[in-house]
């Protein structure tokens, strides 16, 4: 009866472990959001969907800040596909 408990156990630690993600980083943290580009809106205002975001043009850059973004732009329902592209720009980042 003890083996099949050792190995449910085991399997939890291994569930747990694979579902922790690894730690990232991102080479352009920290570094100025210089431009934030808005595309292809048809009902939302550009005005709203930046309002929605915690990352700002004239902010630092954080790659946690545009997971929050994409999670807060898609609690709004308003929109059937999100991508947020992060490239380095001649002055900072741009999104």
């Amino acid at each position: 009866m003890k083996r099949p408990f050792r190995l449910l156990l085991g399997g939890l630690l291994a569930v747990s472990l694979l579902a922790q993600a690894p730690p990232t980083s991102d080479a352009l943290d920290g570094k100025i959001v210089e431009q934030i580009t808005v595309q292809g809106l048809h009902k939302v205002k550009e005005s709203n969907v930046l309002s929605q975001m915690m990352s700002q043009v004239g902010e630092p850059y954080s790659a946690d800040n545009v997971a929050i973004d994409r999670e807060r732009l898609d609690r709004m329902l308003l929109f059937s596909k999100i991508e947020i592209e992060s490239h380095a720009g001649s002055n900072g980042v741009l999104l």
